[in-house]
């Protein structure tokens, strides 16, 4: 198995925030560095901090594989998988141009369509984010999106403390 530092380019992931607007149909254009980073068919999921997180396949892989760690009868470790992959969107291929479409449901809770969006590289992952949905997280990140965080880390905690296979 190929570590994320053998596809990933992260020196490009890390080259900084750029803007990119989302049109009326959910369409945006990545830029050309983070797409070859992605690979031809990535995956889009709504993440943590509640916006659009865009990773290589082999990322989404990884994060699965740790998850399948533990038990499989574990209550916590089933709330957790369904809310992870019911977030995620599997097999997003840019078009002829590099657009990407982003799927509805992503696009209504992220708030993205035809609106202007930040895109941030973070390690493994891209954000993406309505630019005015970023402007109030970067303003008080430990709140933003609380509820949804302690959710998420109560369940992740409650899988890690009955512990693995």
């Amino acid at each position: 198995m190929r570590q994320p530092n053998d596809y990933m380019g992260i020196g490009m992931l890390l080259a900084g925030e750029d803007r990119a607007t989302v049109d009326d149909k959910g369409r945006i254009l990545l830029p050309k560095s983070i797409r070859a980073s992605l690979g031809d068919i990535f995956v889009l999921r709504i993440g943590r901090l509640g916006c659009l997180e865009a990773m290589h396949s082999d990322v989404f892989v990884n994060a699965w594989r740790e998850i399948e760690q533990y038990s499989a009868h574990s209550d916590a470790r089933r709330e957790y998988a369904a809310l992870f992959f019911s977030l995620s969107y599997k097999d997003i291929k840019p078009d002829s141009t590099g657009r990407c479409v982003i799927p509805p449901a992503a696009r209504e809770r992220c708030q993205l369509l035809n609106t202007e969006a930040v895109i941030r590289p973070a390690g493994d992952v891209v954000e993406i984010w309505n630019a005015e949905e970023y402007e109030k997280y970067k303003a008080d990140k430990q709140g933003y999106n609380r509820e949804f965080r302690d959710m998420l880390e109560q369940y992740r905690k409650a899988m890690v403390a009955e512990g693995k296979l």
